[in-house]
């Protein structure tokens, strides 16, 4: 077993703790916008929990792990676009992201059924 699996919850408080850390300095310094700050914090966090499916043994536990990460990027790709086209737009790819990972779960029970 990895320590990625074996230590996962102690590594993803300290991950959050260091990105709160970065996220403070560079509020209030102003290196970086706020939405943009978060979606990257969300893309962090995404990689994070993807790499830790990765290690799984599991193909259900891998495809809960990579659907989580997935809708992390979906929520960070829709805050940068929101914040840097307009809320509609935002809006809109959330909804796009969020169908995709529901035709993601679906096409994975779906396509088992119509297999002879």
């Amino acid at each position: 077993m990895s320590i990625i699996v074996s230590r996962f919850s102690i590594i993803f408080s300290s991950i959050l703790l260091i990105l709160l850390g970065v996220d403070i300095i560079a509020i209030y310094y102003g290196f970086i916008s706020l939405p943009l700050l978060i979606a990257l914090n969300f893309i962090a966090l995404g990689l994070l929990i993807i790499f830790r499916g990765s290690r799984e043994q599991v193909a259900e536990e891998r495809k809960f792990y990579f659907l989580w990460g997935f809708i992390m990027f979906v929520i960070s790709i829709s805050i940068s676009l929101g914040s840097l086209m307009g809320l509609v737009i935002g809006v809109a790819t959330f909804f796009i992201g969020l169908g995709i990972a529901i035709l993601y779960i679906v096409s994975g029970s779906s396509l088992q059924i119509l297999q002879p």
